[in-house]
Order: C-alpha cells, then sequence, then structure tokens
C-alpha cells in the first residue's frame, strides 16, 4: 500500500470537508447580521412578496406593483386599493430576503418616504409596521399616509412589538419569545365610506430598533444546489478511499 498516497487522499478529503463547512457557514450568512440599530433598509423591492389579506365587496380589490425607476431615486413600491362597501382593505407587504429568530420585545421606528399614485373618493389610507410568521400576519402601529403629489420624507410610524393586532384572515397572536422565522414588512390599509380609491408610491424604508435582533439572510436556491453537490462530491472521495 502506498502510504504517502494515502496520507494525500485524505489531506485532500481533509481540505474538501473545510470548504464544504466553510460554504455552509457562508450561505446562511447572507447579508451581514444587523444586532440592534438598523433592521433593513430598502429601495428596491426585488425580495418583497404582497398578501392580500382582507378585500370586501365583490368588487373591492388592491393591486401592487414595483418599479425600477421612479423613486426617491431609484425603484419603487406601488400600492393602489379600491373598496366598494365600508369595510377595511387591508394587505401586507413582506421583505423575503431576511429573517430573524431573536425574541421581540421594546420599541421600533418604520420611516418611509411616500408619494400619491391615485386619490379619489373619501376614506383613511394608512401603513405601519407588519411582521409574518408561518401564514400569518400581525400589523404593529399605524399612521396616516398623507396626500402629496411629491415625494414626502417624513412618513413615520413607531411602536413596541409587544403589542400587535391581527391582520383581517390572520388569528391569534405572533411568537414574541425567539425561536420562529419572523419576516417584517409594512402593511397598508384604505377604509371608509363605500367608493375609496387610493394609492401610494413608497420608497426607502427604513426598519430600526435600539433592541437586540439579529437578522439573518435567506439562501439563494442556487447556493443550496451547490452545497448538495459539494456533499455529493465529498460522499464519492469518502467511498472511493475506504476501498
Amino acid at each position: 500500500m502506498n502510504v504517502f498516497s494515502k496520507k494525500s487522499n485524505m489531506r485532500n478529503s481533509n481540505g474538501c470537508h473545510a470548504f464544504i463547512a466553510a460554504a455552509i457557514v457562508m450561505s446562511f450568512v447572507g447579508a451581514a447580521p444587523a444586532l440592534g440599530g438598523i433592521l433593513f433598509t430598502e429601495g428596491n423591492f426585488d425580495s418583497w412578496t404582497t398578501h392580500a389579506v382582507h378585500a370586501p365587496g365583490a368588487n373591492s380589490g388592491q393591486t401592487f406593483s414595483v418599479s425600477s425607476t421612479g423613486g426617491n431615486p431609484g425603484g419603487m413600491f406601488t400600492a393602489y386599493s379600491t373598496r366598494t362597501d365600508a369595510g377595511q382593505v387591508e394587505s401586507a407587504h413582506i421583505k423575503g430576503d431576511q429573517f430573524t429568530l431573536s425574541p421581540l420585545s421594546g420599541s421600533f421606528t418604520l420611516t418611509f418616504d411616500y408619494q400619491r399614485a391615485a386619490a379619489a373618493g373619501t376614506g383613511f389610507y394608512g401603513t405601519g409596521l407588519a411582521i409574518r410568521q408561518g401564514t400569518n400576519y400581525w400589523y404593529l402601529a399605524n399612521g396616516a399616509v398623507n396626500d402629496s403629489a411629491t415625494w414626502m420624507t417624513n412618513g413615520v410610524v413607531t411602536g413596541n412589538f409587544n403589542s400587535s393586532a391581527p391582520l383581517n384572515g390572520s388569528s391569534g397572536s405572533p411568537v414574541l419569545t425567539g425561536g420562529v422565522p419572523t419576516y417584517f414588512g409594512f402593511f397598508t390599509y384604505l377604509n371608509g365610506p363605500p367608493g375609496g380609491v387610493w394609492g401610494s408610491n413608497f420608497d426607502n424604508l427604513v426598519l430600526s430598533t435600539p433592541n437586540n435582533i439579529v437578522m439573518q439572510g435567506v439562501p439563494e436556491p442556487t447556493t443550496l444546489g451547490l452545497l448538495g453537490a459539494i456533499g455529493v462530491i465529498a460522499l464519492r472521495r469518502r467511498r472511493n478511499e475506504s476501498r
């Protein structure tokens, strides 16, 4: 038996295993973790998804779009709401590429830029912080979005993580003790007399807190596929070495 060849194979195997471990760690790091301070800042909305949790009336509804231009500056998120009865129309818009497993407590501040996209009829249009755990959505604090034809940079909502309410279609309370993947975003709603139509553009959302909340990046599907391929190669190498 060639002892030197065997040792060389072992070194190669160890190097391969170290590379796999490093790749796994890097794949789950994603964006740099945030510990307190700014939890997210968003201006292009590439990873965001919308869940229309309630649209009363046969013709009530909501439409949403993301544009790479027209923002303040760059991209923007546009939300339109229409209402045919007196019920409230709600939707949650969630940033899907980061989450936290940390406990949620204490205060938060959500700031944003806004601009009127369409306004008609009467009613109250507002926004606030939204969170998602599993398939349930909650809102935390809310404030009015004013009617402005030009971009305004003074949008702000403040609140406490311990005070939440389920959006229509969800139930119960969020888990605040940690250990459950929690995604952040914002919600929009329109209420008041029937006949209201409102649309707003949003940009430059920033969620911040003085509390110790660690954000984690969601691995890209291509990264997970690469890790699987590396694992197969490593397994075959170990089988060859054992022969």
